[in-house]
């Protein structure tokens, strides 16, 4: 998988592209760089894009280990928003699985979307 990071600073947005098959450590590198960006601090939100994306190759067990990544930077993040984009269905209900292991152990708000448009409005939002 490969993904690149651009700041929004007029929004208040830290988006990460992602295209190709999701791959934990790959996942490990982008959370980090997220956390350890120089700009980064918890007055930016937080979108991936992962439309261009797949979780195909991924069984509980991974995803289970993605929320466990999250965890463990909960308090680097901060309480921001995080979006997640999937576009389709199983991508979505994978992340939909994620969410359900993740949200109630991090500090940070977190929703998954099936279009960009969905999630951006979200993040804007007050």
């Amino acid at each position: 998988m490969k993904y690149e990071i651009e700041i929004d600073e007029h929004r208040n947005l830290f988006i990460i592209y992602t295209n190709g098959a999701i791959e934990l450590e790959v996942e490990k590198n982008m959370i980090y760089d997220v956390v350890s960006h120089p700009k980064w601090n918890s007055q930016y939100n937080l979108l991936f894009d992962h439309s261009k994306s797949s979780l195909e190759n991924f069984q509980v067990i991974d995803i289970q280990k993605l929320s466990n990544l999250l965890k463990s930077h909960s308090d680097q993040l901060g309480l921001i928003k995080l979006a997640i984009v999937f576009s389709n269905d199983l991508n979505y209900g994978m992340g939909r699985m994620w969410e359900a292991y993740t949200r109630y152990d991090v500090k940070c708000d977190i929703e998954i979307f099936r279009t960009y448009a969905e999630a951006e409005l979200w993040l804007i939002a007050h």
